[in-house]
């Protein structure tokens, strides 16, 4: 994509760009200038863009060396780029721009004038940067185009010529730019062939795939100011024509029927034994003598004696006095502290402890 500064400039046709050869910066780097192929019956437009939008912008477009309108660019337009698809004819009418032959003629008179035949075959945009000023009332001039001698010798044969027309509102602006030189691109259109003789084209058009079955929205009709989205990427074929995307039939199949049902059959069987493999095992309460209770929380219990208890069990073996012993004995005093169990239940005779429960260990 040519590019200068802060813009950037392309010509798009049926939705895809066209390629550019040779591109090269002329007018000490004011000007770039590169070549396009063109073909009879197609229809284009042209786009440029401002990446920086530090200033408003006009850009100016020539085709074939005639002016057929412009855009405005402001720094607060979210992308900052416009393209120009149409001439107006007149304040209500436009003109798609397309491309067509060059009416030759051996006559003299009624003929395209030195300084127009000079300027067929180019496209023109020039962007200037300034200020828009107010709303005018613009003067239309029919397009005429005349034949062209035969003798002026004109390579390519094409030029631009009018294409659809359509009903269009029109506003024209006033624009004051500043004293700094202009950008400018120039984009050179001839036949493909006539490209690759020149040695300017390779001998092999670039390709690019076939554009998708849907096309970008159409752009509004209103002139001052129309905003569109880049869009895919290039393609330009030998003879102008955008191919199709080969598309193959499929053939229905008894036997590849078969195998994949076969194929999803032992896939399911295979599911199958790795969901029964995952599957939770139950598992026993009852672990026997062994098993645990669960954690107790803060269950303490006293079982010292006191010191009178104490003597008394170290004489136990003397006769009379440790009969007297143990019928003087007290009963032993327990402590317990409320606790917080997880009763686990369990299949035995065995009864765990309750809350609060006094039990004489003496």
């Amino acid at each position: 994509m040519p590019s200068l500064r802060h813009y950037r400039a392309y010509l798009m046709a049926d939705g895809e760009k066209l390629p550019e050869y040779k591109v090269e910066i002329v007018d000490n780097g004011n000007t770039v200038r590169c070549w396009v192929p063109s073909e009879v019956g197609r229809e284009f437009s042209i786009h440029w863009k401002d990446t920086a939008k530090v200033s408003q912008t006009a850009g100016y477009v020539y085709v074939d060396g005639e002016h057929v309108g412009g855009r405005f660019i402001r720094p607060e337009d979210i992308d900052g780029h416009v393209y120009l698809e149409s001439r107006p004819l007149d304040a209500h009418t436009t003109a798609s721009f397309k491309f067509g032959s060059m009416l030759l003629t051996d006559e003299e008179s009624d003929v395209e004038a030195e300084h127009v035949v000079k300027e067929l075959g180019s496209i023109r945009i020039m962007i200037k940067e300034g200020m828009i000023g107010e709303a005018y009332n613009h003067e239309y001039k029919e397009v005429e185009h005349k034949p062209v001698n035969e003798r002026t010798k004109k390579a390519g044969g094409h030029r631009v010529v009018l294409g659809k027309q359509k009903r269009a509102p029109q506003t024209w602006k006033q624009f004051y730019p500043f004293k700094t030189e202009p950008t400018t691109f120039v984009f050179l259109y001839r036949p493909y062939e006539l490209l690759r003789a020149m040695e300017i084209a390779p001998d092999e058009p670039q390709r690019a795939p076939p554009p998708a079955a849907t096309r970008p929205a159409p752009p509004p009709t209103h002139v001052d100011r129309v905003k569109s989205e880049e869009t895919g990427s290039s393609f330009f074929g030998s003879s102008g024509e955008e191919e199709e995307p080969e598309i193959k039939e499929e053939q229905d199949d008894d036997d590849d029927d078969d195998e994949d049902e076969e194929e999803v059959r032992r896939l399911e069987e295979r599911l199958a034994r790795i969901k029964e493999r995952r599957k939770p095992r139950p598992v026993s309460l009852d672990a026997g003598p062994h098993r645990n209770l669960g954690k107790r929380k803060r269950d303490v219990i006293d079982l010292t004696f006191s010191e009178d208890e104490s003597a008394s069990g170290s004489a136990s073996g003397s006769g009379s006095q440790s009969q007297s012993s143990s019928n003087s004995r007290p009963f032993k005093r327990m402590k317990v502290e409320p606790v917080e169990r997880k009763f686990v239940p369990v299949r035995s005779s065995v009864r765990p402890f309750v809350k609060g429960e006094v039990i004489d260990l003496t």
